[in-house]
């Protein structure tokens, strides 16, 4: 055995990996489906990100293409904190592709796209042992072997985790459309090879009846038991699982039964390797094989409930939530791109619309100008997030499409290191309104994923009570279609221009929203006393622990006002940044539209002011000036 190094990762994945594209309308078959949902799919790749969701340090080895759907599963993968060091990218194979529906009666149309599919690991060179001995688990999928492709590839994966002493778990995972080469006979010899070399083995009942090559379940654990003494583990869909640790019953109900959860269904693919990701999660924490089942049987209920595979996986709050008895939600955990944010966010607020218009009204200017004004402060957060290295710092732009459509295509097509919000209220709305009418989902399917929906509510806990309850559906409206088409959020709330604003009244209004389902992945909000700051830090935690936290705004404060609500904001935990706008480019877009400077003048001038606000953070913040 080789004295392995302390492990760097929790578990490595080695297997399928694809796009998975999902019909959006329910109940139908993929000739009926009119538009599609994407996601990371395949085996290696769902139980990845499953792990890393429930806080396991998850690498994979697999292949994509090196084409524009490996680039997406490549950053995908990233951002779901998952490593990639053993993803490769073929240039001489395609990235695979699966296009999946729920039909009528839950039972999916599925059809792969796998002519010449990079992700069949075929060459034992491919396989990358150093990674694999850094991890404590290796989990293989079964479906390439299976089907003839890449045995040689696997086995030396299974060799060097065991020569380290690290664990193998199978997943059978068979797919019969991949091809049985050699009929029945030679698919069962080739998984029972990969059987008698795993610790753990999970497949459904039917998967088990295939590698033992037998008429019955039963049969076929009784034939495999005797080339294995690894922990059996058959799934049952809503019925749970079975977990076998030694002898095989005579009936599969007659011992080591975990029970299902009920849920609606909505899609069972994905549901599998969902239970994996429970099941690794709790068996490298040590515990019985039933109980690493139950929290299997647990996200594979979640999973079950939900349209997409990977995508929707949940986390381990989610998933302490539902062990607890909340119930399944149908819509998916916190968007990809709020979990990857950088945690300090400094953002330049270019999304006015109103203030811009008159401004460039008043100097005779039109929208053009405007559009190109905007343009430059999105070149002025492109220069200083070039020239920033503290990782923990991200730069962003608040930009609305109406002015800002221009610059928002450009840092879309040519990728900036910036968070990105974009406004979907109806300027000067009260109650609530939002630019795309009532239909703001099918807005926002048309926007990039990585874009941040920003909502500005003109809102105080003191309004008519109507004017309230208008206010609160629209938001929870807002919270809904995000968090369904997986897109993070931002909600702002200014209150003081229509009431008193005491200690406790911002604090009181998050309660209230949060009540009401609101849980945004970060707030916006007016400057606030060091008082005011711990109570709506408190209400927070207590209410979203993993929300990421508040960006203050600076509205029309002076110089001196928001100099000091910098400072007071900075140094409040709860407050993850600011998105600040006039204050910046007030000076420069007045003498822009004027005539009196030109875009670099104006660039300059944002950036002078900008970095001065972030020096003042960080002095304030205990972090490093540059």
């Amino acid at each position: 055995m080789i004295v392995a190094p302390e492990p760097k990762f929790d578990v490595v994945t080695l297997g399928r990996i694809c796009v998975d594209l999902y019909a959006q309308q329910s109940g139908v078959r993929l000739d009926q489906a009119s538009s599609f949902a994407r996601a990371v799919g395949g085996c290696a790749g769902n139980i990845a990100i499953g792990c890393a969701r429930l806080g396991l340090r998850a690498a994979i080895v697999t292949a994509t293409g090196a084409d524009s759907f490996g680039a997406y599963v490549k950053a995908t993968l990233e951002a779901e904190n998952v490593a990639t060091r053993g993803l490769r990218q073929d240039a001489a194979r395609c990235t695979a592709l699966a296009f999946a529906s729920a039909a009528p009666g839950g039972a999916p149309d599925l059809v792969f796209f796998r002519e010449n599919a990079a992700d069949a690991v075929t060459e034992p060179a491919e396989i990358d042992t150093a990674l694999i001995v850094s991890a404590r688990a290796l989990v293989v999928s079964g479906a390439h072997a299976a089907s003839g492709i890449g045995a040689d590839a696997v086995d030396v994966a299974i060799t060097a985790a065991r020569d380290a002493a690290r664990s193998v778990v199978l997943d059978i995972d068979h797919r019969p459309s991949f091809g049985t080469p050699g009929g029945a006979a030679a698919v069962a010899s080739r998984l029972t090879a990969l059987i008698e070399a795993a610790d753990v083995v999970v497949g459904t009942e039917e998967e088990w009846r295939i590698a033992g090559n037998a008429g019955s379940t039963i049969d076929a654990l009784l034939s495999l038991r005797a080339r294995s003494g690894a922990v059996f583990v058959v799934k049952r869909g809503s019925r749970g699982s079975v977990v076998l640790r030694a002898a095989i019953p005579a009936r599969l109900d007659a011992g080591g039964v975990v029970p299902g959860f009920s849920v609606a269904l909505c899609n069972p693919l994905g549901a599998g390797d969902a239970f994996m990701a429970g099941f690794i999660a709790r068996y490298l924490e040590g515990a019985a094989p039933e109980d690493c089942a139950r929290h299997g049987n647990a996200c594979g209920a979640i999973v079950a409930a939900r349209l997409l595979c990977s995508a929707a996986s949940p986390t381990t709050q989610e998933l302490a939530a539902f062990l607890a008895g909340a119930p399944a939600s149908a819509n998916p955990p916190r968007a990809t791109a709020a979990r990857n944010a950088p945690a300090t966010i400094l953002a330049l607020a270019l999304d006015h619309r109103a203030q811009f218009a008159a401004l460039a009204t008043h100097h005779g200017r039109d929208a053009r100008a405007i559009a190109t004004f905007k343009s430059t402060g999105c070149a002025a957060m492109r220069d200083l997030a070039a020239t920033d290295t503290r990782p923990e710092c991200g730069f962003g732009v608040l930009l609305d499409r109406d002015y800002g459509a221009a610059a928002l295509d450009s840092l879309t097509a040519r990728p900036a290191p910036l968070w990105i919000g974009v406004p979907v209220e109806r300027p000067g709305s009260r109650p609530l309104a939002f630019e795309a009418g009532r239909d703001l989902g099918s807005a926002l399917i048309a926007w990039p994923e990585t874009h941040v929906v920003k909502c500005l509510a003109l809102y105080h806990p003191d309004d008519p009570p109507e004017l309230r309850a208008a206010q609160d559906v629209a938001l929870v409206q807002t919270g809904e279609a995000a968090r369904r088409l997986g897109r993070a959020l931002l909600i702002e709330l200014v209150a003081s221009p229509f009431g008193p604003v005491g200690e406790a009244t911002l604090a009181d209004t998050l309660a209230h929203l949060y009540a009401l389902g609101l849980h945004p992945d970060w707030w916006k909000l007016e400057m606030q006393s060091a008082a005011s700051w711990r109570r709506i830090e408190a209400v927070i935690r207590h209410n979203d622990p993993d929300c990421r936290g508040v960006l203050v705004l600076g509205r029309d404060a002076g110089d001196d006002d928001l100099a000091n609500g910098i400072a007071t904001a900075a140094a409040a935990p709860i407050v993850a940044g600011f998105a600040i706008g006039r204050a910046i480019w007030q000076e420069a877009a007045e003498r822009f539209c004027s005539g009196a400077i030109d875009e670099a003048a104006a660039r300059d001038m944002m950036i002078e002011r900008f970095r001065a606000m972030v020096s003042l953070w960080w002095r304030n913040r205990g972090g490093l000036v540059s």
